[in-house]
């Protein structure tokens, strides 16, 4: 049977058997037209149908079908403890929709794991925007580092694999932040370690970053992404950078990159070049991009974003030579 991951996506059970039911009949389980229960029902009359009206689900004679009414006779049990966990009940339909329909279900389940991960992704990205945002209020600032410090010794016990890694400096530049601005001398310190970490484990799965572990919604077969697997390993190595020139400073950040592998360099400079075309000092950007190609000739995202940036800048040189027209 095939099988969906559910990393973030938990549904309540009860709901999903109304919606998909109105999606396969045309009617809500009541057995009424949908749009005639929003227009009569008040919310007695929800509670009411929920704990004893009638569920009326009629979709077939075929064995598939049969199997299916009953699963969503489970999932709209009057009594919550006797319905399927959400795991339990997506991963039925998935089997039992897949013997009615194949194809159709093979574009489902690419859709639920598209949410799947769409949805995962921004509940982690809000919650470490809400930890930094709350860790403004004095009374929670230890609070927050407590959670964040937990969170980033226990993602570092295991980083075997990229997206862990690209996970761990996610949480190592949030942490690394928080100490920066709530901390003293030593925290600084620690910031520091924290980014050169961060670096370090980036360069080690270099190659092995993809987009997907930091964007998993655009793991979709046959989708073609603007993104390149570059850009996220440059995101990684951004990351720690920023923390160390906050840090020790820009120039002694500098000299900690000449060190490093040429792909690696390339990424460092990438950043700066990425933060000055934000600034909107394009032919800066380009230059630093010329840095880029010597470094790694067969990145072809450089003479991308080169051709791309002058295009930008001579759109608003040529708009800024504009006369006024004339009242």
């Amino acid at each position: 049977m095939p099988q969906v991951n559910m990393n973030f996506f938990n549904p309540d059970v009860f709901a999903m058997g109304v919606i998909i039911g109105e999606m396969l009949t045309g009617l809500h389980p009541c057995g009424k037209r949908t749009q005639r229960v929003w227009k009569d029902w008040d919310r007695k009359d929800w509670e009411q149908w929920a704990k004893m009206g009638n569920r009326e689900i009629s979709l077939g004679i075929d064995p598939a079908s049969k199997e299916l009414e009953n699963l969503l006779q489970q999932m709209l049990s009057f009594n919550p403890g006797d319905r399927p966990s959400d795991v339990e009940a997506l991963n039925a339909l998935i089997g039992l929709l897949f013997k009615l329909d194949e194809i159709s279900t093979e574009f489902l389940k690419s859709l639920l794991n598209y949410y799947d991960a769409e949805t995962g992704k921004y509940e982690e990205e809000g919650r470490l925007s809400a930890l930094i945002e709350i860790s403004r209020l004095p009374g929670l600032r230890e609070e927050v580092k407590n959670e964040l410090t937990e969170e980033f010794r226990n993602v570092e016990k295991d980083l075997s694999d990229p997206k862990k890694v690209v996970h761990f400096c996610r949480i190592g530049y949030a942490l690394s932040k928080y100490l920066l601005k709530f901390g003293g001398e030593n925290d600084k310190e620690k910031a520091k370690n924290i980014a050169e970490k961060m670096i370090q484990e980036t360069i080690k799965k270099k190659g092995e970053i993809k987009v997907f572990h930091r964007y998993p919604d655009l793991y979709l077969q046959e989708v073609t992404t603007p993104l390149r697997d570059f850009e996220v390993y440059s995101e990684m190595i951004g990351f720690g950078k920023e923390i160390l020139e906050e840090a020790i400073g820009e120039e002694t950040t500098r000299e900690f990159f000449e060190n490093m592998d040429n792909f690696t360099k390339a990424a460092y400079f990438y950043c700066i070049a990425s933060n000055l075309h934000s600034e909107r000092k394009d032919m800066e950007a380009i230059g630093i991009l010329d840095q880029c190609i010597s470094l790694h000739p067969k990145e072809p995202l450089f003479n991308n974003m080169k051709a791309l940036w002058k295009k930008s800048h001579l759109f608003i040189e040529n708009a800024l030579k504009k006369p006024d027209k004339e009242e």
